[in-house]
């Protein structure tokens, strides 16, 4: 079984034993009740039970109340089947809309406690559900013959007030002590056991004493509510339903057994009056106590809000002094700090006075502190400097941001010096402007420095733009063009600022080249001497040998790049390889290439074990070809061969001209059988095209097929070279056996076809 269907069965389990044993203790109850004789009264504790199990379980409970209530109803009580089922009706749906509706008014329902919730459980359990149970009750009382529990009155309205007190006397202890289950008792004490105590003892002197029919002793009955309140409003809420279910329980006991103050009354409506005694100290204990709570609550709030601001208050207070101890801190560090600043800076107050100074400030208008401080501009600075120390003021204080403007002063030694002027607005905490601070920071020498820096990028900017060698800097990130001179626009057929901003990536012939080249770069910072394949602008190849920088440019990281065309050498490097690997007749491998290339297939399909075969062709009367047409047309149906081999051909085949009219194929991964099927529709092929198209007569080409199979058994492992001249034999049997056929090569000497 599954771990889920057993999780499933173990929580069947739990939930048929818990209704079990609900109904086993609704019936119990209900044993108890008619064995005591107080059944007449319609006292019907079961009915707390089964609220019990509503609020503890929840609607898995409903199937256990049900139960219970038909056992009870029936074979307890001795009602008829059709008033059992009446009775259990009211009961079951009496309890379950109770349920419904109190999650509904207190939703979440969080428990039987404070005020709310107490009034929402004794309107739906304590009014409702005794109403529908009271129903059909009334309606089963309509079912003859009756039980035994209605010769002493069996009216709608006593059983409403039976079920009102049973549900309101016992339910509550009940869900409180399961919903507090695991809260601690308080701790023992005079008030814990004294008030049950007393209460326990007037209600035993008062509903144990002996019958009278004086009135007195009713009205003292009623003082039992005092230490009941007491409680209500001392003790846990659970304590005090529970003495209460207790007293109630010990009063009905005393009334049944005709003692106690209930004896004025005549028998019918003593139980009746003590049951809505029972129902007004059950609303008095559990709205007191849900009001004690409530209270609490709020006490404990305000205590926690109280110590909350009484925190709040020291952690103020404390902050405070620290302010005030960083406010002083920082005023003696503000007046060192701009002490020890190397610029000159200055603090006008808001009427344009100065009240703060530094020593580099004097020294630079050589004056003494004393001779500015408390001094406006006007009386310290030369016109230059007035002029623009006044209009940066005005201006700030129009605009409130921070300003900064470049000054040239004149000093007495004749040398002009450039200043920046740095001016911000000092506001309080509203916004409020408090003075102006300003700072001065000498740039003379990074003037002088930018004039020269300028003056060395134009030259560079010169150099480079009518640099010989191609350059072009492109960023980092995006590859995008940021610089190109006058030798890449030419190299590349297009114009700088035309391109400027473009991709750079698409002109690589191989992107990935690009890529490995550039992770490289960026590892060891310069790459150089690399031949690469690019495209120009308008799509046309050439070879470029280029060197790669990475470095920095216009803030960004670039990589410069340093070309040099080598398209002609390449151009030529490729002639003489095709020169040296090619057959300049008929443009396939010549001899050595060939054999180059078949015996390193050779090897492979050794190495990888896969199959591979050899075709040695030889043109059918090709001498008498050439003597009855001449060389030219010999030469001309040779490169038509060719061309019709080639368009039959893999690419993974390779085919080349041995000599003469001596060709051969390799076909890897090509068994002799396979090969055999191929070179017979081959050899048809050139048997049906024409071999020359200008002779005076349609000469017809053929050819004479031979095959060896690297796989045979039988054959020695010696090379490509043995494995051509079993070919060779094959193609001279071939001959031998009349042209235009194709033999493979065996030890046994047998031909396939």
């Amino acid at each position: 079984m599954r771990e889920p269907d057993r999780a499933m069965l173990r929580r069947l389990s739990k939930l048929s034993l818990l209704n079990a044993a609900l109904a086993g203790a609704y019936v119990l109850l209900a044993w108890v009740v008619m064995r005591s004789g107080a059944a007449s009264a319609l006292l019907w504790p079961s009915s707390g039970v089964a609220v019990f199990g509503l609020m503890a379980v929840g609607w898995a409970a409903v199937p256990g109340i049900a139960l219970g209530a038909v056992l009870a109803n029936a074979f307890t009580v001795g009602w008829s089947p059709l008033a059992t089922l009446s009775v259990v009706t009211g009961n079951t749906v009496g309890f379950v809309t109770a349920w419904w509706l109190l999650r509904r008014l207190r939703r979440p329902w969080t428990g039987l406690h404070g005020t709310g919730n107490t009034l929402a459980f004794i309107v739906t359990f304590g009014l409702l559900a005794p109403a529908f149970s009271a129903a059909g009750g009334a309606l089963a009382t309509l079912q003859p013959p009756l039980p035994p529990m209605h010769s002493l009155g069996g009216s709608w309205l006593n059983w409403l007030v039976g079920d009102i007190c049973s549900i309101l006397i016992y339910a509550p202890p009940l869900v409180l002590w399961w919903e507090r289950r695991r809260e601690a008792l308080p701790a023992p004490g005079l008030e814990l056991l004294g008030v049950p105590v007393l209460a326990l003892l007037g209600t035993v002197l008062i509903y144990f004493a002996p019958p009278t029919t004086q009135a007195l002793p009713l009205g003292l009955g009623t003082l039992v509510l005092l230490p009941m309140l007491w409680a209500a409003t001392r003790l846990p809420t659970r304590l005090s339903s529970l003495f209460m279910a207790v007293l109630f329980t010990l009063g009905l006991a005393g009334t049944a057994m005709g003692l106690g103050p209930m004896t004025a009354l005549p028998p019918l409506d003593r139980i009746t009056a003590l049951q809505i005694m029972g129902i007004s100290l059950a609303c008095t204990v559990l709205l007191a106590g849900s009001l004690a709570q409530d209270r609490d609550a709020a006490l404990r709030q305000l205590r926690e809000v109280n110590a909350g601001l009484e925190r709040a208050v020291e952690r103020r207070t404390a902050a405070l002094v620290e302010s005030q101890v960083r406010l002083q801190r920082q005023l003696r560090f503000q007046d060192s700090l701009l002490s020890a600043l190397p610029n000159p800076t200055a603090y006008a107050a808001s009427d344009g006075r100065f009240s703060l100074i530094n020593k580099a400030f004097a020294q630079l208008l050589g004056r003494s502190h004393e001779a500015m401080l408390g001094r406006p501009p006007e009386e310290i600075f030369e016109d230059s400097l007035l002029h623009t120390w006044t209009a940066m003021d005005r201006k700030l204080l129009a605009e409130g941001r921070s300003l900064s403007q470049e000054c040239r002063q004149l000093p007495v030694d004749g040398e002009e010096s450039v200043w920046i002027l740095n001016k911000a607005q000092v506001t309080d905490s509203g916004g409020r402007p408090l003075g102006i601070v300003t700072t001065l920071q000498d740039i003379s020498e990074l003037k002088r420095l930018q004039d020269q820096l300028q003056r060395d990028e134009q030259r560079f900017r010169f150099l480079v733009d009518e640099s010989p060698v191609p350059l072009v800097i492109t960023r980092l990130r995006d590859s995008s063009l940021m610089f190109s001179n006058r030798a890449s626009d030419e190299l590349f057929r297009a114009s700088h600022a035309e391109y400027h901003g473009s991709p750079m990536r698409g002109l690589w012939a191989e992107p990935a080249q690009r890529d490995a080249i550039v992770a490289r770069v960026l590892r060891e910072g310069t790459v150089s001497g690399q031949e690469v394949k690019f495209r120009r602008f308008d799509g046309s190849l050439l070879w470029l040998l280029l060197s790669i920088t990475h470095t920095h440019y216009q803030d960004e990281e670039a990589l410069i790049f340093a070309f040099k065309d080598i398209t002609p050498t390449k151009q030529r490097e490729l002639s003489l390889r095709e020169l040296a690997y090619t057959d300049s007749l008929t443009g396939v491998s010549n001899r050595r290439h060939f054999l180059a290339q078949a015996s390193a297939a050779f090897h492979e399909a050794r190495r990888l074990s896969h199959d591979l075969s050899l075709l040695a062709i030889d043109l059918d009367h090709f001498k008498q070809l050439n003597d009855v047409y001449g060389h030219p047309a010999g030469d001309r149906a040779l490169r038509s061969f060719s061309m019709l081999c080639k368009s039959h051909l893999r690419s993974t085949d390779l085919f080349g001209r041995l000599g003469g009219d001596e060709f051969a194929l390799v076909l890897p991964h090509c068994s002799g059988q396979r090969a055999y099927d191929f070179a017979q529709r081959l050899r048809l092929a050139i048997q049906e095209s024409a071999g020359m198209d200008d002779a005076p007569l349609r000469q017809q080409l053929t050819v004479s097929v031979g095959i060896a199979d690297a796989a045979d058994p039988e054959t020695s492992d010696r090379g490509i070279d043995d494995l051509l001249a079993r070919a060779d034999k094959a193609l001279y049997q071939a001959k031998q056996r009349g042209r235009n056929r194709v033999e493979v090569w065996s030890s046994h000497d047998l031909a396939l076809s």
